[in-house]
């Protein structure tokens, strides 16, 4: 079969066509990409602006370990044993000041005159 080639007014349609829909697919594209650059370099303007820096960071993190060294000093028992020692030495001396009152009120009471 033999193909007649293509006339002038018939090629020229058929790629003006093709043009219009290439032209119209790539507009959105090409509209994508630009607010994409436009966003990507608000991000670097915020990036480079911020004035936080490594060094910074390494700061931070030499606070954070002594502060967790710190925590870590603390006793591991609620209350502490030099804390129950110090109660019950304490109440020992109470005891001891409440028996001697004790005594004493009871001479005390020895010595009472009673009412004529």
């Amino acid at each position: 079969m033999i193909q007649k080639p293509l006339d002038k007014p018939n090629w020229f349609f058929w790629f003006a066509t093709t043009a219009e829909i290439l032209l119209a697919l790539s507009l959105p594209a090409v509209a994508w990409a630009l607010t994409k650059v436009v966003d990507h370099e608000a991000r670097i303007a915020t990036i480079e602006g911020n004035r936080f820096t490594a060094q910074d960071g390494k700061d931070i993190q030499r606070e954070l370990s002594n502060i967790w060294r710190e925590i870590s000093a603390f006793p591991r028992e609620i209350p502490p044993k030099w804390f129950e020692e110090r109660v019950d030495r304490i109440d020992r001396n109470q005891h001891t000041l409440l028996e001697a009152v004790r005594d004493i009120d009871k001479r005390l009471s020895v010595l009472e005159v009673p009412p004529s």
